[in-house]
């Protein structure tokens, strides 16, 4: 390929160059105002995210759910959590996926496990292979665990219903299942000891409850709630 010294694409000029006019970012503003008539029209369905928006942050609702506005999906390197989290959710779905995932014995879990975590670092938490992370990836290895003693467990769940507001949806990360029919709700959590057994324990786990009504309206039952931390 023929080499152009950068200095010499910066002098060009041509048909096909053009100068951009430069422009400033806009001014900080404290108040976003909307036009006296606006309105904002119904959405199809809700869900515990948007609903925990509408109710303890409403601009936040207003910005994301009707003006479209989402934070960058790109995950820094200092995100630690963040990544932990998507990647165990990511494993745990991946294995629950597989017919036989509840017979496995320890030695084909081991098996299954080595090559399954590999790749997953590979494709999605490269990160983790930058110089100075790897006890952080080894630590990550060792702590992701094995769900057992129910026989049929259905990761990443679709739940729908209704409420007083309209059509209500939501994932359920796991949704176990017992030898007797009764069902649980298992909500993964990477880190928050101290956050989720708190929400328990003040009866304030919004999300799960409301899961938890799904489940009631489609099987009839109420399910256990929990989480995995």
């Amino acid at each position: 390929p023929q080499v152009v010294e950068l200095e010499a694409i910066f002098e060009r000029s041509g048909p096909d160059c053009r100068e951009i006019e430069a422009k400033p970012l806009p001014s900080l503003k404290r108040w976003w105002r909307m036009p006296q008539d606006a309105t904002l029209s119904p959405r199809d369905k809700e869900s515990f995210s948007s609903l925990e928006a509408f109710l303890f942050n409403p601009y936040q609702w207003v910005l994301r759910y009707h003006a479209k506005l989402e934070p960058g999906r790109s995950i820094v390197a200092g995100d630690s959590f963040l990544l932990f989290g998507n990647l165990s959710h990511s494993l745990v779905e991946r294995y629950f996926r597989l017919p036989e995932a509840l017979r496995f014995d320890d030695e084909a879990l081991r098996a299954w496990f080595a090559a399954a975590f590999d790749r997953l670092v590979e494709t999605e938490g490269a990160l983790l292979l930058m110089p100075g992370r790897k006890t952080e990836l080894q630590n990550f290895r060792a702590e992701l665990l094995r769900a057992a003693g129910v026989v049929k467990v259905e990761p990443e769940v679709e739940l729908a219903g209704v409420f007083v507001g309209g059509h209500l949806t939501g994932f359920a990360d796991l949704l176990v299942t017992r030898a007797d029919g009764r069902r649980a709700i298992i909500d993964m959590k990477w880190a928050g000891g101290k956050k989720y057994p708190d929400k328990l324990a003040k009866n304030r786990h919004l999300q799960l409850t409301l899961y938890g009504e799904l489940v009631r309206q489609q099987y009839g039952a109420w399910p256990d709630l929990s989480y995995f931390i």
